[in-house]
C-alpha cells in the first residue's frame, strides 16, 4: 500500500487547486439554503390561505422550512376558489374582479384597478355591504327590486349560501363590475 510520500506532487497540487476554486465559486455564487442541500426543498406554499386578504393566520416556524397553522383551520381538501373561507376569494374568483384586502374598501380600490362602480346592481358583479364591518357577495340576479346573491362565509367558514337582499337595503354600500 503506498504511503503519503508516494503520491505524486501533481495530484496534491491539482487537489488543492480544485478545493481553492470550489471555495471561490461558492463565495461568488452562493446558493439559497434550500438549494444547497441543507433542506429538503423550497419553502412549502399552503393553499389554505389567501395572502391577499386582511386576516392572517398565525404561522409558527418549526423544523427547517416546515410551517404549521395555529388557530386557523387548514383547508387541505378545499377548492382553490374557496381561498381562506372568507367572502373575498369567493367573490373574486366567481366574478373575475381581482381586488384584494378587506371588502369594505373595495369601492375605493376598484376605480384605481380599472373597475367600474355603481349604485345599480349588475349581474355577475360584486355587491359591497357594511355587514360585519365589510362584506362582498356576487350578484346572481335582479328580480323585482331584489338582488339575488351568492356568498361565502355568512353561514360559516367555507360555506357558500344564496340569499335575497332588497335593492333599497341600507346595508348596501355599492356595486363593482
Amino acid at each position: 500500500m503506498p504511503n503519503d510520500d508516494d503520491v505524486p506532487l501533481k495530484m496534491v497540487y491539482r487537489t488543492k487547486v480544485v478545493i481553492f476554486l470550489t471555495v471561490i465559486v461558492a463565495l461568488l455564487f452562493p446558493l439559497p439554503a434550500y438549494e444547497s442541500g441543507m433542506y429538503s426543498g423550497p419553502p412549502r406554499k399552503y393553499h389554505a390561505w389567501d395572502y391577499g386578504t386582511i386576516k392572517a393566520p398565525i404561522l409558527l416556524a418549526t423544523e427547517k422550512t416546515e410551517r404549521k397553522y395555529i388557530g386557523f383551520p387548514r383547508a387541505l381538501n378545499r377548492k382553490a376558489w374557496q381561498g381562506n373561507g372568507s367572502c373575498v376569494p369567493y367573490a373574486r374568483n366567481k366574478t373575475g374582479i381581482k381586488l384584494y384586502g378587506w371588502a369594505r374598501w373595495f369601492l375605493e380600490k376598484a376605480p384605481k384597478a380599472g373597475y367600474a362602480t355603481s349604485s345599480v346592481p349588475v349581474i355577475g358583479g360584486m355587491v359591497i355591504t357594511n355587514e360585519g364591518g365589510g362584506h362582498v357577495a356576487v350578484v346572481e340576479d335582479v328580480i323585482d327590486g331584489n338582488i339575488h346573491v351568492s356568498e361565502q362565509n355568512v353561514a360559516g367558514l367555507y360555506k357558500v349560501t344564496r340569499r335575497v337582499i332588497s335593492a333599497t337595503s341600507s346595508a348596501i354600500m355599492g356595486y363593482i363590475y
